[in-house]
């Protein structure tokens, strides 16, 4: 997916300038946008010479990072080589230059990347070249033997006739006799080649092929019950039962054994007292 989206769609570019236009024709789509960022932060960075000879020049690089944040390094440019330097080390870590020795290019109005400072594996054609297997050789047709390359390629021709043919009756009935005879062949070709040769030379009919009978048909056995989730069965497993009637549909506050008549004392409370029971 990543490889269609690099073929066949545009990266936005934010500033359209020569080198991003440069870089977004060459550039994937994740580094296209890694590329963009530390081009939009290069617009914080200011540069000062501090010293100079011959060969090189050294830059002090104020960066602004917050407000009343601002941090310093130093950029060496290589006179003889032609290539700056700087002390993060952003491209020879990520292989991509960094904010500051962008600001550096602009500063030296260079308004297309350098060669050197682009490299082959964050391109969209770093997988198109030469292959070399691991004794260094180059390896040709590399894919074209493949059995799904091959039943690709068949298809598209397939596909193409078919589309062609349905344009017009004649087309499509010569399509389909043409199908027929090209079956008719592989089916000859297929059976001339299933006999077995034996050791002595002789050659002997192919194995007899055995067929696989359809299972039989079994009556349905009805509906397959309701598949519960964990907090269903927890709850079934936890369910509080009454004490009183061992039941889960209630607890014991709201039993009906217990408030059913039979049950309840007929002696009403704060009522007459027998005279048996009254002290003397």
């Amino acid at each position: 997916m990543a490889d269609h989206v690099d073929n066949n769609e545009k990266p936005p570019l934010p500033f359209q300038t020569p080198m991003q236009h440069q870089m977004g024709r060459i550039y994937t789509q994740k580094i296209m946008e890694m590329f963009e960022r530390e081009d939009f932060r290069s617009l914080l960075c200011l540069f000062e010479l501090v010293e100079q000879d011959e060969t090189h020049c050294i830059y002090k690089v104020s960066e602004r990072e917050n407000l009343g944040v601002t941090r310093m390094k130093e950029l060496v440019h290589d006179k003889v080589a032609d290539k700056a330097y700087y002390s993060c080390k952003g491209f020879e870590f990520w292989g991509i230059l960094c904010r500051h020795i962008l600001a550096f290019l602009r500063m030296k109005q260079v308004e297309h990347l350098p060669d050197k400072y682009i490299l082959k594996r964050w391109l969209q054609s770093a997988k198109s070249g030469v292959i070399y297997d691991k004794n260094h050789k180059e390896v040709n047709d590399c894919v074209d033997g493949l059995l799904l390359v091959k039943r690709s390629n068949v298809c598209k021709h397939a596909s193409d006739l078919i589309d062609s043919a349905l344009l017009c009756d004649e087309g499509f009935e010569l399509l389909e006799k043409s199908f027929d005879d090209i079956r008719g062949k592989l089916t000859r070709l297929v059976s001339s080649r299933a006999h077995v040769e034996e050791p002595n030379g002789d050659v002997g009919t192919s194995y007899p092929q055995q067929r696989i009978k359809d299972p039989h048909r079994v009556k349905v056995k009805g509906r397959a019950k309701r598949v519960k989730g964990e907090k269903e069965k927890a709850e079934q497993r936890h369910k509080r039962r009454c004490t009183e009637c061992r039941k889960t549909n209630h607890d014991r506050r709201s039993c009906p054994k217990l408030a059913s008549p039979s049950s309840s004392s007929n002696t009403e409370l704060g009522g007459p007292v027998a005279k048996n029971l009254q002290p003397t």
